[in-house]
């Protein structure tokens, strides 16, 4: 028997990943530049992500019966986008990505184009204290949590 769930031991790898990049970034920038390890680490958030988790999501946005507005902050290339993009919703999506860094939103761009509505080159903190009356369905923080001190 391993001495951690599969799914503990996925989660385990990321953070650890994580963590060695973030914490010691000086390192991580002589190693790539930010774009090259957000793809870099796609593989190791694919097997951490969590299948009951996503398909509750799925389930939620079918039963909305109406576009969703999607809010992703520090939404880097795209990743997560992506994956809730093309997750086959029968509702429109009004996706706005926001991040700090316009190179990610460059890299996240390219990939996705007009799926996104809207790319934002802000500090989240000031782009919803510019919008309090602002609502969105659906918040991601994908791997925000990882990226905020």
């Amino acid at each position: 028997m391993p001495l951690l769930p599969v799914a503990s031991t996925s989660f385990l790898v990321s953070f650890l990943f994580t963590w060695v990049f973030f914490f010691n970034l000086d390192y991580a920038n002589r190693l790539m530049d930010f774009q090259r390890y957000l793809s870099a680490k796609r593989s190791v958030d694919a097997r951490a992500f969590n299948p009951q988790v996503w398909q509750s999501l799925l389930d939620w946005a079918a039963e909305a019966a109406r576009p969703l507005r999607v809010l992703d902050i520090g939404g880097g290339s795209g990743a997560m986008a992506a994956r809730i993009l093309v997750a086959g919703l029968p509702w429109p999506i009004e996706y706005t990505l926001v991040d700090q860094q316009a190179a990610n939103l460059s890299a996240a761009q390219a990939a996705l184009g007009s799926q996104v509505s809207h790319y934002v080159t802000a500090d989240i903190f000031d782009f919803l204290a510019e919008r309090p009356n602002q609502r969105w369905d659906l918040l991601v923080a994908h791997a925000f949590l990882d990226l905020i001190d």
